[in-house]
């Protein structure tokens, strides 16, 4: 028995397996509030998946994957496929995390990492948005609100009432920079007619002085 579950199960299977139990303890941990011992379990896990897929890397570069019987092969597909799945999770519950320790770089980091595994993952936008609202990058914000109101068609009172505190926000950040702006343009006339003052007012005493 244990031959046939050698040769039918994917090779690695138990750590992945390993990875999951980890994953799920950082979940327990982020249920009780405890949000960085919940964020070093999603890191452990993370960091055990990566290295599995880097090793399924190397043996598919070493021509391995040809000599595999084709049983073995649907095996592996699957386990790929689950040990992405896996990815995704721990790196939308390290952003989660994250949000809760007001880490809101990390939260984009993980947030992003993920979308470029999955584009348009609804909760993987909505975090990066509401990091984006904190760090007041209000273009990008209202950006990732957008998308995240595409994606899903479905109307949230928490995106819209976000999507508006960012759209107000930046209207009155380009209206002080504005303003700045035209504050400082005066500040240059001013300080040009001055200068050309200056320059008259001694020119003028030169003609005086000479006579």
């Amino acid at each position: 028995r244990k031959q046939v579950e050698e040769k039918t199960s994917p090779k690695g299977n138990r750590r992945m397996e390993e990875a999951a139990v980890v994953r799920l303890r950082g979940n327990e941990k982020y249920k009780q509030g405890k949000w960085e011992e919940a964020k070093l379990l999603y890191q452990k896990s993370l960091a055990m998946l990566l290295a599995m897929q880097e090793e399924t890397k190397k043996n598919e570069d070493m021509g391995k994957r040809e000599e595999e019987e084709e049983e073995e092969e649907e095996a592996r597909q699957s386990f790929s496929s689950e040990a992405q799945e896996l990815i995704l999770s721990c790196l939308q519950n390290l952003a989660a995390a994250c949000l809760k320790t007001r880490e809101f770089e990390e939260v984009l980091r993980f947030s992003s990492l993920a979308l470029q595994r999955q584009p348009f993952l609804p909760k993987a936008l909505y975090r990066r948005a509401l990091a984006l609202s904190e760090l007041q990058r209000w273009d990008q914000c209202c950006d990732d609100l957008k998308e995240l109101q595409r994606v899903s068609r479905v109307r949230d009172a928490n995106v819209e009432k976000l999507l508006k505190q960012a759209e107000e926000k930046r209207e009155k950040r380009i209206e002080e920079e504005d303003k700045k702006g035209e504050e400082e343009r005066e500040e240059d006339e001013k300080g040009e007619e001055e200068r050309e003052g200056k320059e008259e007012q001694e020119a003028t005493s030169i003609f005086s002085w000479g006579k």
